[in-house]
């Protein structure tokens, strides 16, 4: 018997077929339910809102693997997340910030940049897979950069403009950007050393690549700590989807995660 794969669950999705909405509902709803509790004040009610624009966008979605396409519904998270919540006072721009930072390595750099992510030091710890002391002295590190640089400097700062800076930075897209599976690959240890030499280089270079990574952590973290939801947890995401619970005989191939 095949397993049930995102590719298998996008076609179907594209198909009007009930099975693809029936795995999205089990094995994508605990990733986006993760992304959605970090971005929203209210994340059931996101979620749902999520949910809803996904019947119409997620047939638009290059198929992928799981985490993959986690990573391209981002925009979509955070706008049925009302993200930001409200808007930063005042200004700071990616040049000057980039600028204060520029002495940093490429792993302080993604510290750093998962603040403006909304991430604190124990969680960013988590994503970068180091101490959660090494996190905090690398954010100490680069605040002490950007206080050289700015003179409204605070220590909340990148966080309360986290989504401005954001969006500057994808506004203008590496010239040679990498595709997010290089960066799997590259987290699951499966790169070669010209190719983490490529990555290196690439990262130290771009801003956007820097995010890029980032939000290719993120989504590994949330699909890495969840598991497909059980049946009883399932239904509720069902009747949002307006589909019905796959027949017995085809469960059992559903309920396969990729």
């Amino acid at each position: 018997m095949s397993v049930y794969t995102a590719y298998d669950m996008v076609a179907d999705c594209r198909a009007g077929k009930p099975e693809g909405w029936l795995w999205f509902a089990r094995n994508f709803v605990p990733g986006l339910r993760v992304l959605s509790r970090h971005y929203s004040a209210e994340p059931e009610p996101a979620l749902a809102r999520l949910i809803a624009s996904l019947r119409e966008e997620l047939p638009k979605q290059e198929p992928a693997p799981v985490r993959e396409m986690l990573v391209a519904l981002r925009p979509l998270i955070l706008k049925a997340s009302l993200y930001p919540s409200a808007a930063a006072v005042g200004s700071v721009s990616i040049e000057t910030v980039a600028e204060a930072l520029e002495p940093l390595t490429v792993i302080e750099r993604q510290v750093v940049w998962l603040e403006t992510m909304g991430y604190d030091s124990k969680q960013s710890a988590v994503l970068m897979r180091m101490s959660a002391e090494t996190a905090a002295a690398v954010r100490e590190k680069a605040g002490g950069l950007l206080r050289g640089k700015l003179d409204d400097w605070s220590i909340t700062m990148l966080r309360d403009h986290g989504a401005a800076l954001g969006e500057a930075v994808r506004a203008a897209p590496a010239s040679k950007a990498l595709p997010a599976r290089v960066y799997f690959q590259s987290l699951d240890g499966r790169v070669t050393w010209q190719q983490r030499t490529e990555i290196e280089r690439e990262l130290a270079a771009s801003w956007y690549e820097i995010d890029h990574f980032c939000r290719v952590r993120e989504a590994d973290e949330a699909y890495s700590r969840t598991k497909a939801l059980e049946e009883a947890e399932a239904v509720l995401y069902y009747a949002l989807l307006g589909v019905e619970p796959a027949k017995p005989g085809l469960w059992k191939r559903l309920t396969l995660r990729a």
